[in-house]
């Protein structure tokens, strides 16, 4: 990123991203905040993307928390068997990591 007195919304749009997944240094911070302060469309932009990592949040956590029961387990074990007998190792014997 070159030394701008206000950052382009190219970079603008990178730091958000990048501020998805890492905390941000105090400089890009306040680059970025300085920006979306005069910047209507980044603004919109950061709102969008916040929004869809609040959704993909809540569907992961959704989608985490969902567990087989041990009878489906054992029934997906026995029909995996019997389609392809002798294929894989025995997990019978493991914990359920289904």
């Amino acid at each position: 990123m070159k030394k701008r007195f206000m950052l382009t919304c190219q970079d603008a749009s990178r730091l958000l991203s990048k501020g998805q997944e890492h905390t941000l240094p105090f400089r890009e911070r306040w680059a970025l905040k300085i920006h979306l302060f005069f910047c209507v469309s980044c603004r919109n932009y950061a709102r969008q993307i916040g929004w869809i990592d609040q959704v993909f949040h809540l569907v992961a956590h959704q989608w985490n928390s969902y567990h087989l029961s041990h009878e489906a387990k054992e029934r997906i074990r026995e029909t995996l068997k019997k389609a392809e007998p002798g294929l894989g190792c025995d997990h019978s014997k493991e914990e359920d990591h289904l």
